[in-house]
């Protein structure tokens, strides 16, 4: 059952291992390089937060890491070994 103040917690924490574990690091969509992989961590967290934070549980489940893997190129781009060494 639903309340009106929102999902239960334990939905919101299923949801939430759902997406880290199953759709963040799905490789195509994850960038290669470690520190890449952190800024997509951190901006994925970011997001949910900031969903969950509005009220949007059920869609902080699934948006965060779909929204933070169109940043996937740029990470790349901007983390990789030759553009750090130059």
């Amino acid at each position: 059952m639903i309340s009106s103040n929102g999902p239960p917690p334990a939905a919101l924490a299923s949801g939430l291992l759902f997406s880290a574990v199953l759709l963040a690091p799905d490789d195509p969509s994850s960038p290669r390089s470690p520190w890449g992989q952190a800024a997509f961590g951190a901006m994925a967290g970011a997001l949910f937060a900031l969903f969950a934070a509005r009220g949007m549980a059920m869609a902080a489940i699934v948006w965060p890491a779909l929204a933070a893997s169109l940043f996937t190129p740029w990470l790349d781009h901007a983390f990789s070994y030759r553009t750090l060494r130059a």
